[in-house]
């Protein structure tokens, strides 16, 4: 019997990833209505995210809001971006890289994009490691559609749920 790959892809800012103090509640609130919906129509069994405990630092959260979702909902979840020092050893530690070249603008966009392409890449070849299916993977919106170019390249199924989810900052409409 063929497994299915199946992978659903979520792009979002990190602020409502990590449920930042730059979102409003009712926007936390709604991202983990989604988050909810999601996991259950699609029947997921595993939360991917781009995150590790570098980022999380970064927000001043101990985890993002789908990792405890995950756990209460008793499915697997995993942060799977790089940390700094992988990605020294990986010779793409940004900061030393840039400082030694300085050569402007169109250098540095260049370096982040090949950082971005080698980030995408490892989470693709992460959650095909975990085997657990159908599998949401929650990133940036910068990155979901090259991810979803990634995984096609396997001949596998993704579904772009969201490019770059935003809840609604409007106020809900009362039933007349």
């Amino acid at each position: 019997m063929r497994m299915s790959c199946q992978l659903y892809v979520l792009g979002t800012s990190h602020d409502l990833q990590c449920d930042s103090a730059k979102c409003l509640p009712t926007q936390i609130s709604a991202f983990r209505g989604e988050l909810r919906k999601i996991i259950e129509t699609h029947h997921i069994r595993c939360v991917a995210e781009e995150m590790d405990a570098e980022g999380l630092c970064q927000y001043n959260v101990d985890s993002t809001i789908a990792q405890p979702l995950a756990l209460s909902l008793h499915i697997q979840h995993h942060n799977g971006d790089l940390t700094s020092e992988q990605r020294r050893l990986f010779s793409l530690d940004q900061f030393a890289l840039a400082n030694a070249f300085n050569r402007g603008r169109k250098f540095n966009q260049g370096f982040n994009r090949i950082l971005s392409e080698v980030r995408e890449r490892c989470w693709v070849a992460r959650i095909l490691a975990k085997k657990q299916w159908p599998t949401l993977l929650i990133c940036g919106a910068n990155h979901s559609q090259n991810i979803a170019k990634l995984w096609r390249r396997f001949g596998l199924k993704v579904v772009i749920l969201h490019s770059d989810y935003a809840p609604s900052t409007e106020a809900p409409v009362p039933p007349a």
